[in-house]
């Protein structure tokens, strides 16, 4: 059904651009129009299809719609810890909760503020808040396919939308709580915009106040803007942003700095289980134990500031791939989902009009400040291959030390990295009649320096982790004679959906909020029915 709507809708607008010879501008007109019409149509049945189909909210979404009623009732969000039973209330069952190492579950607000503020007015209306991820949908959609048609590309329009909607999920992410689509939606307005004044600075602040995830960007954008622009540009650009970022979450900001900028850097911080499917899958099923979260942190730092500088570097040749690079940097954070990387060749679709035709969105403005870098260059003439020689020494330089930078910390973490505590055995209680098993001993033997072992227990599917958060199992610790370094736990569910299969392999992982040890087991193998 969505497939024929598509492309009903792609060869309407194929028919239509043809049109736009002989009366260009009516024809403009009404394309816009239909587009509009079309995209709120297809949209709106593909929301309705969805919303019948729905059954959870995430986590995260059900958080900021509580953040909202809190704010309205008078009291700061931030910093306070959302009850399980208010989550659960929103349809988030506990397998789709984030989990802390030291127990518990992530319930207390992470984002800037925006990110419930714009949920306001749909709670006083008593309209459900989803509606707004659906209308930034509708908004993203219909902005790209309008710059397309304005940069005189109307027939390329419908191919931007397929291409688009070539991944569903940026509909249905929206139909289950996931909020990036605000953020993608002011930072490709931005993009789009980036030719007027104030406007583009502004809409960058706001994206950011959304997520974190548009600072990736931001570096890139700020050398787009100096090369195309000059230094009076960046700097109207540069205090936009700020400004009204800072102008929204002042307030809170106020209330408690200390609360509020802990709240926005706990996505990296916080000690919480490791998930994703980028590198760190290595650390997370335990193949490279002491490359830990620090180490991943840092290697993503790394590879973002020497992409910095290759951009600024190669200019002229990578000018354009500003939207593409936020991807690379993200692939080493140590917690990577699809929806951290999915929204970014969006981005691509927003700019690709002015890639086609160069001239039209971005103009390089004869101002003061343009007129003063020049004349500086002349001045500086004479000496512009001493200064071209020490660019091209300093640049490779800078580039060595950020590379070195994570293998520093790769090097301390190995020579300082001790198993501190060890599983040395698993056995499996036996196989059900379903050929399950949900009940296994784990044997732990640790170090001298722990004095009061406490540990919980996770397993992981042995490879790509389809399963990102895994099971986790109960657990009953048999402690030893006094004065023995082992210990025995006796681990099992009766969730069937965490029972595990014959003939699978799968990683145990035992950990709290120091410590963390793993261990490989095939499930079948010596195995006493």
């Amino acid at each position: 059904m969505i497939e024929f709507l598509l492309a009903i809708f792609g060869f309407l607008f194929i028919v239509l651009s043809t049109l736009s010879g002989k009366r260009r501008e009516i024809t403009k007109r009404f394309l816009r129009l239909v587009i509009i019409i079309a995209i709120i149509s297809v949209g709106s049945v593909i929301f309705l299809i969805g919303m019948s189909m729905k059954q959870t909210y995430t986590d995260e979404f059900a958080i900021e719609v509580l953040s909202a009623k809190r704010f309205l009732s008078g009291l700061n969000p931030y910093g306070f810890q959302y009850a399980l039973k208010s989550m659960e209330s929103y349809g988030v069952p506990l397998s789709s909760l984030t989990p802390k190492l030291s127990g518990g579950y992530v319930t207390n607000l992470q984002y800037p503020d925006l990110s419930f503020l714009i949920l306001i007015p749909f709670i006083l209306l008593h309209v459900n808040p989803e509606v707004v991820l659906f209308f930034f949908t509708l908004l993203l959609l219909s902005l790209i396919a309008l710059e397309f048609i304005e940069r005189d590309l109307a027939f390329m329009a419908p191919l931007a939308i397929a291409v688009a909607l070539f991944n569903i999920n940026l509909i249905f992410f929206s139909l289950n709580g996931i909020t990036d689509i605000i953020w993608i939606t002011f930072l490709a307005s931005s993009l789009m915009l980036l030719q007027k004044r104030y406007i583009p600075g502004i809409l960058f602040g706001l994206s950011l106040a959304s997520k974190q995830l548009p600072i990736f960007i931001l570096p890139f954008l700020l050398i787009f803007i100096y090369k195309r622009y000059g230094s009076r540009k960046l700097l109207e650009f540069t205090l936009m942003a700020a400004g009204s970022f800072i102008l929204l979450n002042l307030p809170f900001i106020m209330m408690g700095p200390t609360t509020f900028f802990n709240s926005i850097l706990a996505p990296e911080n916080a000690p919480i289980i490791g998930i994703g499917f980028g590198l760190s899958q290595f650390y997370i099923s335990g193949y490279i134990p002491f490359a830990d979260r620090e180490f991943f942190t840092t290697l993503m730092i790394s590879v973002w500031l020497f992409f910095v500088l290759i951009y600024a570097y190669k200019f002229d040749t990578l000018k354009y791939s500003l939207t593409a690079l936020p991807i690379i940097v993200l692939i080493f954070n140590f917690r990577l989902l699809e929806n951290y990387l999915m929204y970014w060749p969006i981005l691509t679709l927003s700019t690709l009009p002015y890639i086609i035709r160069k001239g039209n969105t971005i103009e390089q403005r004869k101002d003061f400040s343009f007129q003063f870098i020049q004349k500086f260059y002349q001045a500086i003439h004479l000496n512009s291959n001493k200064i071209k020689k020490i660019y091209r020494i300093m640049v490779p330089v800078l580039m060595v030390l950020i590379i070195l930078l994570p293998t520093f910390v790769f090097l301390e973490n190995d020579s300082s990295y001790k198993q501190k505590i060890k599983i040395e055995s698993v056995t499996p209680e036996g196989m059900n009649s379903t050929g399950s098993v949900n009940c296994l001993y784990v044997n732990v033997t640790y170090s001298s320096e722990i004095k009061n072992l406490s540990l919980r227990f996770r397993i992981l599917e042995d490879g790509f982790l389809n399963n990102p958060n895994g099971f986790f199992w109960n657990s009953t610790e048999f402690k030893p004679a006094s004065g023995k370094l082992y210990t025995s736990f006796h681990i099992h569910t009766n969730d069937t959906s965490y029972f595990l299969e014959e003939h699978n392999s799968y990683v145990i992982i035992a950990y709290n909020s120091n410590l963390e040890t793993w261990y490989h087991i095939d499930i079948g193998k010596n195995i006493n029915v």
